[in-house]
């Protein structure tokens, strides 16, 4: 189970990076990760 939901939180936050610019704008996607952690 732990497994799944760590595949499911590496999707999202590869969707959430995805999102923000593959342009270096590195700061969005690690925003993403922190209010993820928050939430979780």
């Amino acid at each position: 189970m732990e497994f799944t939901i760590r595949k499911a939180e590496m999707t999202l936050i590869s969707f959430f990076i995805s999102q923000f610019s593959p342009t270096g704008d590195c700061c969005c996607g690690l925003k993403a990760v922190v209010i993820w952690k928050k939430v979780s």
